[in-house]
């Protein structure tokens, strides 16, 4: 995604380079991930998930505790 390929003159981000603009985009600061970045991540490993283990998609999983605002199953009411 930040154009690195293997043998070229330094990593992206190096000081030896000059500024990678997509690398800035996705690393606010150098280091944290940009919401950008977090949101490449997300669709990259959902896309996996939906690909490899479609059975393990997060609208195929039964839920372990009942909804927030399921009132008999937590007891709220009377």
């Amino acid at each position: 995604m930040a154009g690195y390929k293997q043998g070229d003159e330094g990593l992206p981000g190096s000081k030896k380079l000059p500024e990678n603009t997509v690398l800035r985009r996705l690393l606010h600061d150098g280091l944290h991930m940009s919401s950008l970045a977090y949101t490449f991540l997300f669709e990259t490993v959902m896309g996996t998930v939906h690909k490899n283990w479609p059975d393990q998609s997060p609208e195929k999983l039964p839920f372990v505790l009942p909804a927030w605002n399921d009132e008999q199953a937590w007891g709220t009411t009377g």
